[in-house]
């Protein structure tokens, strides 16, 4: 399957205080919004899917994180999946697991200090090449997705732990083609820097998810 990979890149940044390549105002905050009312980038998506909870299921695999990061994103995916019952309460398709063979993962997750601000990022492929974000969505769907955690900024900046959790379940968001949320910080899909009270996805993330992937 990691041959299908092609980049798609979007740099889908979680900022602490001023946000750069995902460009917001302070008039509006928000993400791409889609034509039918959706934070997401134009409706494009994972060309394969984010599984289909109790028949196949996607793979993510995790380089350079600590024990204790390493359990932030299993237990980051693991709420993302595991919606309902408790949670959201609202089924999606996310069926994702962990593997320790690269080739087979469709979402990559990469120790990666960012700088002072930048606490995640997210970059789409399609096979091997990367398309950047026009104007905060993307032109086509994407094959796989690469994650950039800033461990060194999530720990300059004494980022909980569950907000690190958060960090993780917000860039896994953007790879699964949701955009900001900034107005509502109910949502993962809130960033930091608006000051985000979520830890994990609720019930209008989850909807979303099902609007882009039915």
């Amino acid at each position: 399957m990691r041959k299908l990979k092609n980049i798609i890149t979007a740099f889908a940044c979680l900022m602490l205080c001023f946000l750069t390549t995902v460009q917001v105002s302070a008039a509006n905050p928000d993400g791409h919004v889609c034509s039918h009312g959706y934070h997401t980038f134009s409706d494009h998506k994972m060309s394969y899917g984010v599984g289909n909870y109790g028949n196949n299921r996607r793979y993510y695999w995790a380089t350079g994180f600590s024990s204790t990061y390493n359990s932030y994103i299993s237990n980051a995916v693991s709420e993302w999946v595991n919606t309902s019952p408790g949670g959201p309460n609202v089924t999606t398709s996310i069926s994702i697991r962990k593997t320790d063979t690269r080739s087979s993962a469709m979402f990559e997750f990469h120790n990666k200090y960012l700088g002072v601000n930048t606490l995640g990022r997210t970059h789409f492929f399609l096979y091997s090449n990367e398309i950047a974000l026009t104007s905060g969505t993307l032109t086509k769907d994407y094959g796989w997705a690469l994650m950039e955690i800033s461990v060194k900024s999530l720990t300059n900046h004494s980022i909980s732990a569950g907000q690190c959790k958060g960090t993780i379940a917000h860039e896994l968001g953007h790879a699964m083609g949701l955009s900001h949320q900034n107005n509502r910080r109910a949502s993962i899909m809130c960033q930091t820097a608006y000051s985000r009270t979520a830890t994990r996805a609720d019930a209008k993330d989850c909807k979303t998810i099902n609007h882009i992937y039915g």
